[in-house]
Parts: structure tokens; C-alpha cells; sequence
């Protein structure tokens, strides 16, 4: 893949806007990754992760894993707001702006994640901007005002389901041209993930509304089910055994978490994976980074060995 040519100079004016009206609260989800071309798009690549971003406005975001290289699906698309641009994107070494008549999109990967940011020209604009994903996949607003990324997969038996969290929008902002605080939210409906704007009488155009995606996944296994995956892995079951029982669950789109669970577990080893459902009501798996909210009794080597294991 070769990198992305030098963008045109309202690419650069649409990223220098997006990024000067980031409030100082905002965390980045990492390093910001550098573009390359890749096909009818662009791409962005970490050492384990890589966002692919559309050649055109209509397209999906998609967020896939490294595999030996490859990219590998993780099964999770975003799809930038349709009132807000159209056309090609343009590109900067570090983003791809979709430029629109009333408002413009800026994408901006980084190592954990994604900004999307909604630069809004003027009160005559829409005053919301939705984001689709895919059909399995569930957004759920929290109390704090982020969204988490879920979706749960059922089999045969009732007692047997996996809960997958694909990651986390960071609470929406918005900042007018005059650097004041605009009010926004989100809404949350089933394939869809919503960012409202309140414009008043004072607000200065443009206003850079966005949501921020962190990557990231959390698996969260049945009591049935973990006993199943806990007999493989007392057994010495290699990794294939035990994707094996989760892909029965888990459609073709996200068989690549599916080994990233598996992967997780071995690592854990069955006293740990046990020692986690004495409840016996399930357990979650996590990935680093939700490292934050490891308790402290588990060793640092879990956290940076990347996985952890906890009650359901």
C-alpha cells in the first residue's frame, strides 16, 4: 500500500477545524494513524487493528483485525450521516473529509479508535446526525452519556448465549467557532446511533459536533456456555476446539472475535476461567483496554498480557 498523497487544501482547512474545536475534557483514543491507500479507500493500521475508510461519503466505516497481515473483519461498520456530506473523500496524511453544502464529515483514526467529527455551517443545517451500524449490533445509551456497542447471540437452548461489546462512544460534544460548549446528546434506536444539536440564539457557526469511537471488546459467556469452553480447556483443547463452540453461537461476520475469545481464554487458563464463574452465573472476558477497570487482585502480567476474566 502506498501513503496517501498530500490533501487538497479544504481537506486540510476541514481537519484544522475538526481538531481546533476538540475541548481539552476530550480524551484522543490513542496515537492518531497515519493513511494509506488501500483499493477504492484508504485505510489506517495499528499493530492489532485497522479502519478502513469509504472513497466516497455513501460508504461504511469498518473496523477490522490484524491476522498475519491480513485484514481480518471484526463484523463492525459505521455509516457517516447522510445530510451531512457527499461525493469522494479528500484526504490528509492523518483523515478523509466528506465536504457537504450545510455540513461535512472528518474522519480521524487513531490506535483505540475514531473521531468523526460533523462540521456544522450554519443554523439553517440539520441539528442531527446519525451514524448506522450493523443490524446485530445494538447501541445502549449509559447513564454517564456514552453508548456502548453490543450485541447478544442466542443458540438452540435458551441458557446458551454470548454477549459481545464491540467497544464504546466516548459522551457527545459539541463547540461553536467561538469555542463555547454547544448542548448535544445522543439517542439511541436499534442499528443507530443519533448525535442531536440544540443551536440557540448565541451559537457561533460553525459548530464541530462529534462521537468518539473506542475500540475495544468485552464477551460476556453463559453459565451453560462456559462450562462447555471450561471441559475443552481442562482437557488441553487448542484454540480451533474452542472458537469451534462459539462460532455455533456467533454469525460468520464476527468469527474473527470469536478466536480473539478463544485466544483470551487459553490465556486465561480453565483455574482462572472456573475461579470466574464460581457464581456460576457466566463470565466476561475482557481486553486491555478496559484495563482500567481490572480490580486490583488481578496481577499487572494480566493487564498487559491484554485479557482478563471476571464474574458475570
Amino acid at each position: 500500500m502506498n501513503v496517501a498523497n498530500a490533501a487538497p487544501d479544504e481537506a486540510k482547512a476541514l481537519e484544522s477545524t475538526a481538531t481546533a474545536a476538540v475541548p481539552d475534557h476530550v480524551e484522543d483514543p490513542g496515537a492518531a494513524l497515519t493513511l494509506a491507500s488501500a483499493g477504492r479507500g484508504t485505510v489506517a493500521a495499528s499493530d492489532t487493528s485497522a479502519v478502513s475508510l469509504p472513497a466516497t461519503a455513501d460508504g461504511t466505516i469498518a473496523l477490522s483485525a490484524i491476522d498475519g497481515g491480513n485484514l481480518v473483519s471484526t463484523g463492525l461498520t459505521i455509516g457517516l450521516p447522510d445530510n451531512a456530506a457527499y461525493g469522494s473523500a479528500r484526504t490528509t496524511p492523518t483523515s478523509a473529509s466528506y465536504e457537504g453544502d450545510r455540513a461535512s464529515s472528518v474522519a480521524q483514526p487513531f490506535a483505540d479508535g475514531l473521531r468523526i467529527s460533523t462540521i456544522i455551517q450554519n443554523a439553517e443545517s440539520p441539528g442531527s446526525y446519525s451514524y448506522a451500524l450493523p443490524e446485530d449490533i445494538t447501541p445502549v445509551l449509559l447513564a454517564d452519556g456514552s453508548v456502548k456497542l453490543a450485541a447478544t447471540f442466542v443458540g438452540e437452548a435458551a441458557d446458551e448465549s454470548v454477549t459481545i461489546e464491540f467497544g464504546t462512544v466516548a459522551p457527545a460534544w459539541a463547540t461553536d467557532a467561538k469555542g463555547n460548549a454547544v448542548p448535544t446528546h445522543y439517542e439511541v434506536d436499534k442499528g443507530e446511533l443519533r448525535q442531536v444539536v440544540d443551536f440557540t440564539a448565541d451559537t457561533a457557526f460553525p459548530v464541530v459536533a462529534d462521537p468518539t469511537f473506542w475500540w475495544g471488546w468485552n464477551a460476556f459467556v453463559s453459565n451453560s456456555v462456559h462450562h462447555k469452553l471450561a471441559n475443552l480447556l481442562a482437557i488441553g483443547a487448542g484454540t480451533a476446539a474452542v472458537a469451534a463452540v462459539l462460532v455455533g453461537l456467533i454469525p460468520n461476520a464476527y468469527v474473527q472475535t470469536a478466536s480473539k475469545m478463544a485466544v483470551a481464554m487459553i490465556g486465561v487458563g480453565v483455574a482462572l476461567f472456573n475461579g470466574c464463574n464460581a457464581n456460576g452465573r457466566g463470565v466476561i472476558l475482557g481486553w486491555t483496554y478496559l484495563a482500567g477497570g481490572i480490580p486490583p487482585q488481578l496481577a499487572p502480567w494480566w493487564v498487559r498480557q491484554g485479557y482478563f476474566c471476571l464474574p458475570q
